[in-house]
Parts: structure tokens; C-alpha cells; sequence
């Protein structure tokens, strides 16, 4: 098990849009899903974890994901946290949730380029 301040420097040299591309990948989301999420190129995608694996010191996208996952519960929150996630509107069956959620990461995202 990594021990504490390597983990925060690992947490920490990730990037925003890898932290985008591995919390969809928590949702068990492929590469084109979540290429059509971030409106990006699956190649991107790919890229983004590849990077994003090699800093977690990871073997493979299934031990990306479960290294994240545990340092995401310690050092930080989603990056693409929607307002519809607080525990005042978590009303409704998941996958609607998820459907809004998305919704809002790809609107989010399309704002910003536009504004960039």
C-alpha cells in the first residue's frame, strides 16, 4: 500500500482532465462513452488514462480505477461534481441521476471551450 505522502503526490500530479476521464471511468464508462461525455476524441481518452496509470503506478485500467477510487475518498471530490448530486436532490432512480449528471459534465465542458 502506498504510504500517505506518496499518495498525496500522486493525487496531486494528476491532471483535471484525467481526473474528468477516470471519474467517468468509476461509472464503468468505455473510452467512446466517455469521449461523447467530454466531447473529445477517443484517442484523447485513451491517452489521458494511459497517463493517468502510469502516475498512479498502476498495472492496468482496472487498477487505474480502484487506486483512484481510493485516493479520490481521501484527497478530493469528483471534478465533474453536478449541484444535482447533493443530498437534497438525490430523489429519483440512479440512472437518471447519472443521465443528469452527464448532462450537465457535457454542458459544463462545452461552455467552457466555448469560453476558452
Amino acid at each position: 500500500m502506498m504510504q500517505d505522502r506518496e499518495q498525496a503526490e500522486r493525487w496531486s500530479r494528476l491532471t483535471r482532465k484525467q481526473r474528468d476521464c477516470l471519474d467517468l471511468l468509476l461509472e464503468r464508462k468505455t473510452s467512446k462513452e466517455i469521449a461523447r461525455i467530454l466531447q473529445i476524441t477517443d484517442h484523447a481518452v485513451d491517452l489521458r488514462l494511459t497517463n493517468a496509470r502510469m502516475t498512479l503506478g498502476a498495472r492496468n485500467r482496472a487498477e487505474t480505477a480502484l487506486i483512484y477510487e481510493r485516493l479520490l475518498k481521501t484527497y478530493g471530490q469528483m471534478t465533474c461534481q453536478s449541484p444535482l448530486l447533493t443530498s437534497r436532490n438525490r430523489s429519483g432512480p440512479p440512472s437518471a441521476m447519472l443521465a443528469s449528471v452527464a448532462s450537465y459534465c457535457s454542458r459544463y465542458w462545452g461552455l467552457r471551450r466555448r469560453n476558452s
